[in-house]
């Protein structure tokens, strides 16, 4: 039972160690491929946001452009430019001027629902932040998000600063404030770009095609074979626009799911990122598993080793007192006989000669028997040292019982 205690308590000891081991290294691998599949995410989710933020400044730059009393140009706009979905023209009245009420079709007549609360005045026109106006990490929400995803949202606030500091022309992005409005409409996404003058308060602006701006996007998503991640893009309401072709096997597996955020123009948009499952931390699991395995196994192999030799130590040590004594009584027997004959035949108390022969030859019997048992011993020992093996021979056991009785 204290072999069995002083084994099984120090590998019971192992084995948790080491499985708390693992778990914690395993725990640590997902982590670090967490966050390098979220930075992933977060470079991803900047490139579309670039790509929204490029195509509003040109939209704006080119509407900043135009005659700012010219409201057919506008319409030429609408006409000829494919991400141009409508425009408007705005006065602070209110009225609006285009598209006009009064000779509106269909869509124009969604679009003016679409935004009546702008139009109405009943919702102000947002004004942007000042030039070189920043937010501290404290109130800004992209001071959480990772920090390739925030360097970036940096860098496209600074390029609006930068356009905003060279367009001077006419009532251009220079003179006035100007901005991109994410608006939902019946669960869609709208985006508004406008342009207001400081002096006369009038606000123009055009309507991004969201879809054509969708088609754009495209591009990253044509992804090669040995690309370890795969990307999918959902919109406001979680469906699914465009992911990667390998997105739909790899998400299947069960593997976790990074999201993470577009950017202020697509609020409520997401980056899904997922990994190649041959890059999930499995393997390590079953090969730390396997050698704590191995380790409990060879510590219950080792001590079962040594507790079984010293159980057998112990009992050779048991049969070998056993036999000592055994021996000693053996010898003990002849000796007596030989002592007692002798001291008799010393002191000449036999007279008779044939008591005499008789006791002479128990004498010699008895010297025999004791060198027999000499010899035994001596054989045990060679036995034990393996210098001689056991020889078998038939006996005749009526005289053995014989001789036992005599």
């Amino acid at each position: 039972m204290l072999y069995a205690a002083l084994l099984v308590l120090p590998t019971l000891s192992v084995g948790v160690l080491a499985t708390r081991w693992v778990r914690h290294e395993n725990a640590r691998l997902s982590a670090m491929a967490a966050a390098a599949i979220e930075e992933q995410a977060a470079v991803m989710a900047g490139h579309l946001d670039l790509l929204v933020r490029e195509i509003g400044d040109g939209l704006l730059e080119t509407l900043s452009r135009l005659p700012p009393d010219e409201p057919k140009a506008l319409l030429r706009l609408k006409a000829s430019h494919p991400l141009v979905r409508q425009v408007f023209l705005w006065n602070p009245d209110p009225a609006l001027l285009v598209p006009d009420p009064r000779w509106a079709d269909t869509d124009d007549l969604a679009f003016i629902r679409r935004y009546e609360a702008l139009f109405s005045g009943r919702r102000q026109w947002p004004a942007p932040p000042a030039l070189g106006e920043t937010r501290t990490a404290s109130t800004d929400p992209r001071s959480r998000r990772p920090a390739a995803q925030r360097a970036r949202y940096e860098a496209a606030r600074q390029h609006v600063q930068v356009l905003k500091q060279t367009h001077t022309t006419g009532v251009g992005l220079s003179d006035g404030h100007f901005g991109w409005l994410p608006w939902f409409w019946e669960r869609d996404l709208h985006l508004l770009g406008w342009i207001r003058s400081p002096a006369s308060g009038q606000v123009r602006g055009v309507e991004m095609e969201v879809m054509a701006v969708q088609a754009r996007f495209q591009p990253l998503f044509q992804q090669e074979a040995d690309v370890p991640v795969a990307f999918a893009l959902t919109d406001h309401n979680g469906e699914r626009v465009m992911h990667t072709p390998a997105f739909d096997a790899w998400s299947a597996d069960g593997t976790p799911t990074v999201a993470v955020p577009i950017g202020t123009l697509l609020p409520h948009w997401r980056m899904l990122a997922v990994a190649a499952p041959s890059s999930a931390t499995v393997p390590f699991v079953l090969f730390s598993a396997l050698l704590t395995a191995i380790l409990l196994v060879a510590i219950l192999s080792g001590g079962g080793l040594l507790a079984w030799q010293g159980y057998r130590n112990q009992r050779d040590a048991a049969r070998k007192t056993t036999f000592v004594s055994n021996v000693s009584h053996e010898l003990k027997t002849p000796l007596t006989t030989i002592r007692m004959y002798a001291e008799m035949l010393k002191e000449r108390r036999v007279r008779d000669a044939g008591k005499r022969d008789n006791y002479l030859g128990v004498i010699a019997s008895e010297s025999r028997r004791l060198t027999r048992l000499v010899n035994n011993v001596l054989d045990f020992s060679r036995l034990e040292q393996r210098r001689k093996t056991y020889r078998k021979e038939p006996m005749d056991a009526v005289a053995w019982l014989r001789d036992v009785v005599s």
